[in-house]
C-alpha cells in the first residue's frame, strides 16, 4: 500500500470509535482507493499523481471517518435487557410469594436474589460480547458440549445422589441447540460429507442425553436442532442442492415423529392403565387444573398438602401452581407475555442483514418458542410433556442459562450496524 493512501486510511480509522467495524470498514475504503488509483493510472497519469487524484476524489479523511463511525456503531438493547431481567424477576416474586410456607418445594430470599444476580451477570456479559467469538470456536465449543453430555451421563450413573439436587442435565439441554449450530457452519460447502457429519454429531448429542434419562430433553434437543438443519437447508449451506438436502433432513424429521408417536401412544396407554405409578404425574397435574378458577385461589381436593402431592409444583411445573393458586387468567397472561416477547425477538431476528448473526439469534429463539409450547401444554393442560417449565420465568438455574442465551441474541442486535460486505459507501456531503 502506497504510502499517501495508507495515511489517508489512518486518519480515516482516527474517526471510527467501533473497533470491531474498524478493520471492515477500512479495507472497503481501501479497496475503493486502489481502484481509483488504478483508473487514474489508466488515464496516463504518475503514480503520485493518481494517488494524490485517489485521495482527492474520496474526501476529507476526518470527513469520511466521521460519517462512517455516525453510521456504524453499536446499537444498545438497554430497553430488552430491563424488559427480560423484569420477566425474571417476576417469576421470582410470584415463585417466593406462592410457595412460602410449603414443606416442600420452597424457595429462599437469599437462594432467589443470589439466581436474579447471576443471572442478570450472564445476561450482560453474553450481550457485550462479540457473538462472532461463538462462530470462530464453534468446533470447540460443540465439542465440549458433547463431551459435556457425556460425562453428565457417567457422573449419573456414579453419583445419582447429587445429580438429583442439581439441574444439571437440564440445564446443559437449553444450549445445546446453539451447540448443533456452532458444529453445522463450519461445515458449509462440503456437501454430503457435511451433512453427513452434521447428522452424525446431532446422533451423539441424542444417544447422549438418553444417557442422563433426559427423554423430554432428548425431544426438545431433536426438534430444535432438525428444525435449525432445515433452516441451513433452505439457505443450501452444505452446497448439495436445496431440494435433496430439504429432503433429507425432512425425512429424518418425519422419522423421528413418527417413532415419537408410537412412544407417546404407549405411555398414554401405560399411564391410564398405572394411575398411581408411571401416569402419577399426569393425574396429579389434571387435579390440581380441575380445581382451579378463572380468577383467584382455586381448590384442593386432597388431604395430602398441594406441594407434596403435585411433583416439582415450584419448578417444573409451577405454572399449574399459578392457575391453580392465582387463576387461570394469571397463568394465561405469563403465557401471552412470553410469547409476545419471544415471537417479537424473532421478527427481529428475521430482519437481521448478517447471515451469521442471524442464524445465531434463531438457534436461541427457535428452541425458546419450543419450548414456550411444549411448558405452556403441561402447565395449562396439565400434560407431562415437558419437564423444564418455560423459558426465562423461573428463577433458578435454567433461568440463569436463559439469560445468558437471550444475551447471545441482544449481541446480535446490538452489532447489526456492522458493514455489510459490498454495501454502499455513505456519500459525504
Amino acid at each position: 500500500m502506497p504510502d499517501r493512501l495508507q495515511d489517508y486510511l489512518r486518519q480515516v480509522g482516527e474517526q471510527i470509535r467501533w473497533k470491531r467495524a474498524r478493520p471492515q470498514l477500512l479495507a472497503e475504503l481501501e479497496t475503493h482507493l486502489l481502484d481509483q488509483r488504478d483508473d487514474c493510472l489508466s488515464q496516463g497519469m504518475t503514480e503520485e499523481e493518481a494517488q494524490k487524484e485517489a485521495v482527492r476524489q474520496m474526501g476529507d479523511p476526518v470527513d469520511v471517518g466521521q460519517a462512517l463511525d455516525a453510521v456504524h456503531r453499536p446499537k444498545p438493547q438497554w430497553g430488552v435487557l430491563v424488559l427480560a431481567l423484569a420477566v425474571a424477576t417476576e417469576g421470582a416474586i410470584l415463585r417466593l410469594w406462592l410457595t412460602s410456607g410449603w414443606a416442600q418445594g420452597g424457595y429462599s430470599v437469599a437462594e432467589t436474589l443470589a439466581t436474579l444476580c447471576l443471572g442478570a451477570a450472564a445476561l450482560v456479559g453474553a450481550y457485550l460480547l462479540d457473538y462472532t467469538w461463538l462462530y470462530r470456536r464453534g468446533r470447540v465449543l460443540s465439542l465440549m458440549a458433547l463431551a459435556l453430555v457425556w460425562a453428565l451421563g457417567v457422573w449419573m450413573q456414579w453419583s445419582p445422589q447429587w445429580y438429583t439436587k442439581l439441574p444439571v442435565g437440564t440445564v446443559v439441554v437449553f444450549c445445546l441447540p446453539l451447540a448443533f449450530l456452532l458444529w453445522a457452519l463450519p461445515w458449509r460447502g462440503k456437501k454430503g460429507k457435511g451433512l453427513l457429519a452434521v447428522f452424525l454429531y446431532l446422533a451423539a448429542l441424542l444417544l447422549g442425553i438418553l444417557s442422563i434419562f433426559q427423554s423430554s430433553g432428548m425431544v426438545f434437543t431433536a426438534l430444535s436442532c432438525l428444525g435449525l438443519l432445515l433452516i441451513l437447508g433452505g439457505l443450501d449451506w452444505f452446497g448439495w442442492r436445496k431440494k435433496r438436502t430439504l429432503a433429507v433432513v425432512l425425512a429424518a424429521l418425519v422419522l423421528f415423529l413418527a417413532a415419537l408417536g408410537v412412544v407417546l401412544v404407549q405411555y398414554a396407554y401405560f399411564t391410564e392403565q398405572d394411575p398411581t405409578g408411571t401416569g402419577y404425574l399426569g393425574a396429579m397435574l389434571q387435579q390440581a387444573l380441575q380445581g382451579a378458577q378463572w380468577a383467584g385461589q382455586g381448590t384442593w381436593s386432597s388431604a395430602t398438602p398441594y406441594e407434596l402431592a403435585v411433583p416439582d409444583a415450584g419448578g417444573a411445573y409451577f405454572l399449574v401452581t399459578v392457575a391453580t393458586k392465582l387463576g387461570w387468567l394469571v397463568a394465561a397472561a405469563v403465557l401471552v407475555d412470553l410469547s409476545i416477547l419471544t415471537t417479537w425477538l424473532l421478527v427481529r431476528c428475521l430482519r437481521q442483514k448478517n447471515q451469521i448473526g442471524r442464524l445465531v439469534a434463531l438457534a436461541v429463539l427457535w428452541p425458546m418458542m419450543l419450548r414456550l409450547v411444549l411448558g405452556g401444554a403441561s402447565g395449562l393442560l396439565g400434560l407431562p410433556l415437558w419437564a423444564s417449565g418455560v423459558p426465562l420465568f423461573f428463577t433458578d438455574g435454567g433461568t440463569v442459562v436463559d439469560l445468558a442465551l437471550l444475551g447471545f441474541v441482544l449481541s446480535v442486535f446490538r452489532q447489526q450496524a456492522l458493514p455489510v460486505p459490498g454495501a454502499p459507501r455513505p456519500q459525504i456531503q
